[in-house]
C-alpha cells in the first residue's frame, strides 16, 4: 500500500511537472482567448471583419455572442482532432497539441485555448469514444437482440476497450492525470455515463438499490480489464479478453446474488492492485 502511494504520488508529481513546463512556459505576455479564436478561423477561412453585433440591439448582440461561442467550441474541436493524431507518439501533452498546431498552420502558443491543460485532450477522447460506443452498439440494434445480457456486456466493453489499443502505450499517463484530484470528477461522470449506457443496451431495467450495484460492479469490471490491457503483451490481447471472461462471470453472479458483492468488490480490488504494480514498476524501470 505504501508502494503504490509512493507511486501514485510520483506520478502526480512527474505530471504536475509536465503540466508547468509545457504549459506555463514560453508565454512572456500571453494571447488572450479570443487571439487564439482567431488564428483557428483566420486558418480555416471563416474569420470575418467586425463583431458581427448590431449596435443597440440586444437581441441581436446575444446571439452574436453565443454564434462566437459555439465557433470557439468548434475551433477547440478542430484542434484537439488533430492533437489526437499525435497522443500516441508524443503523449498527453502540449507536444501533441503543437504538432496539431503545426499541422493548421498556427502558432504553438494555440494551445492556450485547452486552458486546463494536458486533462482537456483526454476528455475530449473519453467523450469521443463513449459517442463512439452508442453508434456501434446502435448500429448492433439486431445482433444485440439475440445476445444474453452477459455477451452484450462483454461486446460492449471490448469494442470500448479496442478504442484504448492506439494510445495503450501513453494510457498510463492519461490514467495519471485524471487521477489528479481537480480531475477526478470529470473522469468519474464519464464513466458513470459510459456504464449507464452499457447497462440500457444490455435491457436494465431496474429501478431499486440494483441500480446503483450493477453500474458499480460494471465500472469497476471495465477499469480492471483497462488496467490488465496495459500489462498484456500477447497476441492481440488474447489474454485481456480472457481477463474479462472471467470478470464479466463474476458481475453476472454478483448482479444475481448482492450478498456475493463483497467477494466481488475484494477481488477487483486485487486486480487494481496488481495491475497497478505492475505499470508503475514498469514505467520505473
Amino acid at each position: 500500500m505504501a508502494m503504490m502511494t509512493r507511486a501514485r504520488r510520483s506520478a502526480a508529481t512527474i505530471s504536475r511537472a509536465l503540466r508547468q513546463s509545457y504549459w506555463l512556459e514560453n508565454t512572456p505576455e500571453k494571447p488572450t482567448e479570443a487571439s487564439w479564436a482567431r488564428q483557428l478561423r483566420l486558418a480555416s477561412g471563416t474569420a470575418k471583419e467586425g463583431t458581427g453585433h448590431a449596435k443597440g440591439d440586444a437581441s441581436e448582440e446575444k446571439k452574436g455572442e453565443k454564434k462566437e461561442e459555439q465557433e470557439e467550441k468548434d475551433e477547440k474541436k478542430v484542434l484537439l482532432e488533430h492533437a489526437l493524431k499525435h497522443a500516441a507518439e508524443k503523449g498527453w501533452s502540449r507536444d501533441a497539441v503543437r504538432a496539431a498546431a503545426n499541422d493548421l498552420g498556427l502558432s504553438p502558443s494555440v494551445g492556450g485555448m485547452l486552458e486546463r491543460g494536458d486533462v482537456e485532450l483526454i476528455e475530449y477522447f473519453l467523450d469521443k469514444c463513449n459517442r463512439q460506443l452508442v453508434q456501434d452498439l446502435n448500429a448492433m440494434e439486431e445482433e444485440l437482440k439475440e445476445m444474453r445480457i452477459r455477451d452484450k456486456i462483454k461486446t460492449a466493453v471490448k469494442i470500448r476497450l479496442e478504442m484504448l489499443q492506439p494510445y495503450v502505450n501513453v494510457w498510463p499517463q492519461a490514467l495519471a492525470i485524471l487521477a489528479q484530484p481537480r480531475n477526478v470528477p470529470g473522469a468519474v461522470s464519464k464513466m458513470a455515463k459510459m456504464v449507464d449506457d452499457i447497462w440500457i443496451v444490455a435491457g436494465d431495467t431496474s429501478e431499486d438499490y440494483n441500480w446503483y450495484t450493477k453500474r458499480g460492479l460494471l465500472a469497476g469490471l471495465y477499469s480492471s480489464t483497462e488496467l490488465y490491457m496495459l500489462t498484456d503483451t500477447s497476441p492481440h490481447f488474447e489474454d485481456t479478453w480472457k481477463f474479462l471472461d472471467r470478470r464479466i462471470e463474476d458481475i453476472m453472479v454478483a448482479g444475481k446474488a448482492t450478498a456475493q458483492l463483497g467477494g466481488f468488490a475484494k477481488s477487483v480490488a486485487n486486480d487494481y492492485d496488481s495491475m497497478l504494480r505492475k505499470i508503475f514498476s514498469r514505467r520505473d524501470s
